[in-house]
């Protein structure tokens, strides 16, 4: 910003040296040390004041500007406005991406947490026949942590499968009196949401 305000007060500077042409003032030498300082060649800066009708951004009366000077102006002005906004992107970046971080670290948590709870409530309820078929749904935590982390996008199939998976596993152990063919079991889990066999589960679970 300093340096924007210094290429003002430059231009500032050209222009007070046509005012003081209106009293007698025709020499540039304030105005070539103030751009020497700044690493402007001497020569491309005239030693006197001339008419600047043929300048776009310098004032177009009289003036210490030659187009050489106002050139290098524009250059410097736009390199420092580039870099400006270079240092404004780079803390916007630096700060959205502190939380980003923040909130993934906020989901994976509530993410571990609830697999614990489920983990705790249906080891209590379901005892072993639960911990028989928990790899279940820690595969489906699994495929929810991809997810969270960008690796998996669309969720869709990993539901499906985990709710077809769920109903082959179950259809046995629910009719233990007979004796599914597995080619059998894997056609019903296929069909799981035609057949509602866990109700309004496997819809309710994808739109959360």
């Amino acid at each position: 910003m300093g340096t924007l305000l210094l290429l003002l007060a430059l231009g500032a500077l050209l222009c007070s040296a046509a005012v003081g042409e209106a009293r007698g003032a025709r020499s540039c030498a304030e105005t070539r040390q103030a751009l020497s300082s700044r690493g402007f060649a001497l020569g491309s800066v005239p030693p006197t004041l001339i008419s600047g009708e043929h300048l776009r951004i310098c004032p177009q009366d009289y003036t210490c500007c030659a187009s050489e000077t106002e050139e290098r102006l524009s250059e410097q002005g736009q390199a420092d406005l580039q870099a400006l906004l270079g240092e404004t992107g780079a803390f916007l970046t630096s700060t959205l991406g502190s939380r980003q971080r923040r909130f993934q670290d906020f989901f994976e948590e509530l993410l571990a947490g609830a697999e614990r709870s489920l983990q705790a409530m249906f080891a209590r309820s379901y005892g072993r026949l639960y911990t028989q078929h928990a790899h279940l749904f820690q595969g489906l935590f699994v495929e929810l942590q991809h997810h969270l982390k960008g690796v998996r996008p669309d969720l869709d199939e990993a539901l499906s499968d985990f709710w077809s998976q769920l109903l082959e596993r179950m259809l046995p152990l629910l009719n233990p009196q007979y004796s599914f063919p597995e080619g059998y079991l894997e056609c019903v889990g296929h069909q799981v949401e035609s057949l509602h066999a866990f109700g309004d589960s496997p819809r309710r679970l994808r739109v959360q």
